[in-house]
Parts: structure tokens; C-alpha cells; sequence
């Protein structure tokens, strides 16, 4: 499992609004966008759970996956 945040192009994106957060099950062959914007994130227990929120703006939730980032959850930490 892999995640990364970036743009799709062949040049190097650096605007804020550019910047998306992606992820790959099969080592990087393929990716597939799961947040607008740039995203810090973790990965756990070998990807039994993952973890992700902006790393731009002010956290109020964070979002999760307990399947490999097949489909996110999102929690409300603050107001």
C-alpha cells in the first residue's frame, strides 16, 4: 500500500488547488485520487487501518479506512 500527494501531469505541481492525495494497492502501478487537496496520512497494522487529514488549513476530522482505502470514514475531532 501507497500514498502520496501530488498532481497528475507531466510537470511538478506547487498551487495549493493542484495538489490532490492518491493511493495505490498494487505497489504503484496504478493510483486512484481519495482527497482533494494535500493530505498528511498513516498507515497502520499493515494497512488494516489508515489514516489521513489536511495538512494545509486547520484539522476538524480526520478520515479513515479499515480496508485498504477502498472506501473512507470520516470523524469529527474538533469544532
Amino acid at each position: 500500500l501507497l500514498m502520496a500527494t501530488g498532481c497528475v501531469g507531466d510537470q511538478l505541481c506547487f498551487a495549493p488547488g493542484e495538489i490532490n492525495t492518491y493511493f495505490s494497492r498494487d505497489a504503484g502501478l496504478t493510483w486512484q485520487e481519495v482527497a482533494k487537496g494535500s493530505h498528511i496520512y498513516e498507515i497502520g497494522d499493515h494497512g488494516a487501518i489508515v489514516l489521513m487529514s489536511p495538512d494545509e488549513e486547520p484539522v476538524t476530522h480526520i478520515m479513515y479506512s479499515w480496508n485498504e482505502g477502498a472506501s473512507w470514514e470520516s470523524h469529527r475531532i474538533s469544532e
